[in-house]
C-alpha cells in the first residue's frame, strides 16, 4: 500500500453469507475510489479481491483483506497433563462443538437477515477491537476510522471500558435495524456513550432525529440502499427451469434468505388463491425452517411437493448474479412482509431491473413505493387486495413506473456522495471531548 493515504478498516462480521458480502465489496469500492486506503477484516475473502480487480483495478493496490481467524491471539500452551486431558475429551468436543456452530450460525443469520434483530449472540466488541490492535501493528497501519458493516450484531458486555482503552480510531457502522425509537420504551444502543464512537448510518432516514437528539455530539446520517446488478453471461440453469415452466404466465417472485418475517404463509395463502393459468410463482432462497415456529412442517410439506404453479428452490445462493438473473426473469417482485420497518434491497433491485413490487402499504417499504411509483402497496393479509395488485400490475406499463429516479437515489454515486460525507465528519476527530458537527441526514427519497 502507498503511504499517506487516510485508511479505513472495515469489519464483515457475516462472511460468505448474503448482503455482507455485497456491502463488504461495494463499501470497499466506494471507499477507494473517494481516496481511501481500505483494508477488510472478516472470517472469509469470498472473492472481493477479483471482483475489485476487475472493477477497480486502478484502486485494488490500495486494498488489503485480512482474515479474522488470523489475527486471533493464541493462548499459551497447556502442561502435560492438560494436553493429555485435552485430547482424551476431543471426539466429545468435536461433536458439541460442532452442534453448537450450526446453532450459532443460524441463530446469528436470522437474526441478521430478520427486520425484528436480537441482541442475543451478538459479536462483542472486545474480540474484533483485539483483532483491530493485531492488524494495526502487523501492517504497521493507523486506521483513521473503522467502519462496522453490521453494526446491529455488535455488544459491549463490559461498557466502553475495552472500547476507549484499546481501540485508536472513532468507530461507527451501518444499523440496519436500530432499536432506538426515541421513546421511552426503547434505549439506544449503549456503545454510543462510548469515548470512540463516531456515530451510525442509517438505511431509514427516519431513524437519523431520535439518535441525533440524543447524541448531539455524535454524527448520524442516511446512507442509499445500494447493490449490485450484475449477471451471469449465459443465464443460469435454475432461471431457465422456472420460466419453461411459467410459461406465458405472469412470473411473481419471493426471492433471497426467507424466514418468517417475510410473511411466507401468506404468500402460500396467495398462491392457492391466484388463477393458475394466469400467475406462475417462484420462491427461491435459504428457508429459516426453525424461524417458522409450528409453521415449519406445513411449510416443508410445500417445499417438497408445490402445487404446478409454483416453482421452489430452497437453498442458498452462493452468486449473486444467479438472484439478480432470477430477478431480471421475474415480471413482479413480492415483498409483503407483516413488519418490515427499514429499508429492504429488494426495492433497489426492483428500480434496476424494472420489476413493480408489490409491498405492505406501512413503514417506509410502503412510502417508498408511493412515492417513487415503484408498485403497489397493500394491507397486510388482505388476499383479495393482493391479487388485485397483481393483477393491474401485469398490466400496467412500465412508462408509468418511477424506476429511475429511485435507480439515481440508490446508486453508488449517491452511495460515494453520502458515505464519503459521513467518513469526512467522522475522522475529524477521534475523541467525544472535541466538538463534532451533527448530521441531519442524507435523506434518500
Amino acid at each position: 500500500m502507498p503511504p499517506n493515504r487516510p485508511t479505513i478498516f472495515l469489519v464483515n462480521q457475516i462472511s460468505s453469507h448474503g448482503h455482507l458480502d455485497l456491502y463488504a465489496r461495494l463499501y470497499s469500492a466506494c471507499a477507494l475510489e473517494l481516496g481511501y486506503r481500505v483494508v477488510l477484516i472478516a472470517e472469509h475473502e469470498t472473492g472481493i479481491g477479483a471482483w475489485l480487480r476487475e472493477r477497480s483495478a486502478e484502486h485494488v493496490g490500495n486494498f488489503q483483506f485480512l482474515a479474522r481467524s488470523g489475527l486471533r491471539k493464541s493462548p499459551p500452551a497447556p502442561g502435560i497433563a492438560k494436553r493429555l486431558f485435552l485430547r482424551a475429551r476431543r471426539p466429545f468436543d468435536r461433536i458439541v462443538s460442532f452442534a453448537a456452530r450450526r446453532s450459532m450460525w443460524a441463530k446469528r443469520v436470522r437474526d441478521a437477515l430478520s427486520s425484528r434483530p436480537t441482541r442475543n449472540h451478538g459479536l462483542d466488541f472486545d474480540s474484533v477491537v483485539d483483532e483491530i490492535g493485531v492488524a494495526e501493528r502487523s501492517l504497521d497501519v493507523h486506521p483513521d476510522l473503522v467502519f462496522f458493516l453490521y453494526l446491529d450484531m455488535m455488544e459491549a458486555p463490559d461498557g466502553c471500558r475495552h472500547l476507549d482503552e484499546q481501540l485508536n480510531a472513532p468507530f461507527a457502522g451501518i444499523l440496519f435495524h436500530p432499536r432506538y425509537e426515541g421513546t421511552t420504551a426503547s434505549r439506544p444502543e449503549s456503545y454510543f456513550d462510548c469515548r470512540r464512537a463516531g456515530g451510525a448510518a442509517f438505511l431509514n432516514p427516519h431513524r437519523v432525529g431520535p439518535y441525533a437528539r440524543s447524541f448531539p455530539d455524535l454524527v448520524f446520517g442516511t446512507l442509499p440502499d445500494v447493490t449490485d446488478a450484475s449477471i451471469p453471461d449465459h443465464q443460469p440453469e435454475l432461471v431457465k427451469r422456472f420460466r419453461a415452466r411459467a410459461g406465458q404466465r405472469t412470473i411473481v417472485s419471493l426471492l433471497g434468505s426467507l424466514t418468517a418475517h417475510k410473511g411466507i404463509p401468506q404468500f402460500l395463502q396467495l398462491i392457492s388463491r391466484a388463477e393458475p393459468r394466469e400467475f406462475f410463482f417462484v420462491i427461491i432462497g435459504e428457508i429459516f425452517w426453525e424461524s417458522f415456529g409450528a409453521q415449519e412442517r406445513d411449510l416443508r410439506q410445500f417445499a417438497a411437493a408445490p402445487p404446478q404453479n409454483c416453482f421452489v428452490h430452497a437453498g442458498y445462493l452462493e452468486d449473486e448474479r444467479v438472484l439478480n438473473a432470477a430477478i431480471a426473469a421475474s415480471d413482479i417482485l413480492y415483498a409483503v412482509y407483516p413488519n418490515q420497518r427499514d429499508s429492504s434491497n429488494t426495492l433497489t433491485k426492483a428500480a434496476i431491473f424494472e420489476k413493480p413490487v408489490v409491498v405492505n402499504e406501512q413503514h417506509l417499504m410502503g412510502e417508498r413505493v408511493r412515492t417513487f411509483r415503484l408498485g403497489a402497496t397493500v394491507p397486510f393479509g388482505d388476499i383479495d387486495g393482493i391479487l388485485a395488485a397483481l393483477a393491474r400490475l401485469s398490466r400496467q406499463p412500465l412508462s408509468e413506473f418511477g424506476f429511475s429516479t429511485y435507480r439515481n437515489a440508490h446508486s453508488f454515486e449517491a452511495l460515494k456522495a453520502a458515505f464519503g460525507g459521513l467518513v469526512a465528519s467522522w475522522t475529524k476527530s477521534s475523541e467525544r471531548s472535541l466538538p463534532r458537527p451533527v448530521v441531519t441526514g442524507h435523506t434518500s427519497t
